[in-house]
């Protein structure tokens, strides 16, 4: 039912789309959230296929953060001195823990990151059962995790694109796009949780679209990063100067990240 309300959301029934997820979620009745879960996972798998709809649900997003009932908790998701969190706040864990599970895929696609991703909802999960919150372990999650991953190769760069309308949106924090970029300049990830915690920049970037995806976000990013804080200039200068020393010396693909960086370098201020 998530899915088939998404697949028809255009600009023009954005408002009617956000009345029914907002009235499917608000009146659930579970102690575990488990109806905002799947909700939010559901649009950052559709903003992973389906690059043209970022905007559209990242404006979703806001008005479901801001119209879900405070009265839609998750006792496994505490916050401050224990208490649950609730309503629009835990709208947003949840849909940053789906886009970390579609990010982390990416990652999986392009060689960078090695291992399972963070699992989002699986196909198990989605049936109500025992293994809701548990999920599967050993072949099963690998083979989900591999499909999963040969899936992401076919997509665009749609959840890139969600990230950056997110950040647009207030609803990605400084400090997780900054993860997200050093991430993708990386040439190896051993490690899970990029949206969670800040990745250590690397010497040597050596992966062609984990730059080129890179560049996608400072494309529509960077004029916002440089009138920001100083953090979000930092986040534009170690990514410009990562994407210059991969490019020194190398001619195949290069034009594509060189045409990509042209709109950034004229917001750059002294």
């Amino acid at each position: 039912k998530v899915a088939g309300i998404l697949e028809g959301l255009t600009s023009a029934n954005l408002v009617a789309v956000a009345d029914r997820l907002v009235g499917l979620i608000n009146s659930s009745r579970e102690g575990d959230g488990w109806t905002l879960r799947l909700v939010a996972q559901m649009i950052s798998l559709t903003a992973a296929k389906r690059d043209a709809l970022a905007e559209h649900l990242a404006r979703l997003c806001c008005r479901l953060a801001e119209q879900t009932s405070a009265d839609v908790s998750d006792v496994e998701v505490p916050g401050a001195q224990g208490v649950p969190v609730t309503g629009g706040r835990l709208f947003r864990h949840y849909l940053l823990d789906g886009c970390q599970h579609e990010f982390d895929l990416r990652l999986m696609a392009h060689g960078i990151l090695a291992g399972r991703p963070r699992r989002a909802c699986t196909p198990q999960e989605c049936d109500g059962s025992a293994e809701r919150r548990g999920g599967v372990s050993g072949s099963g999650l690998d083979a989900y995790g591999s499909a999963a991953a040969q899936d992401a190769r076919r997509c665009g760069r749609g959840i890139i694109s969600f990230l950056a309308e997110l950040f647009k949106m207030g609803i990605l924090p400084t400090r997780m796009l900054a993860a997200c970029v050093h991430a993708l300049l990386s040439p190896t990830q051993g490690g899970r949780g990029v949206l969670e915690r800040p990745c250590a920049r690397s010497e040597v970037v050596c992966n062609m679209k984990g730059v080129e995806d890179s560049c996608t976000l400072l494309e529509a990013l960077g004029a916002l990063l440089d009138a920001g804080p100083v953090e979000g200039r930092a986040i534009v200068d170690g990514c410009i100067a990562d994407i210059t020393r991969y490019t020194m010396g190398r001619q195949l693909g290069v034009w594509r990240m060189r045409a990509m960086l042209g709109p950034a370098g004229p917001h750059r201020t002294p």
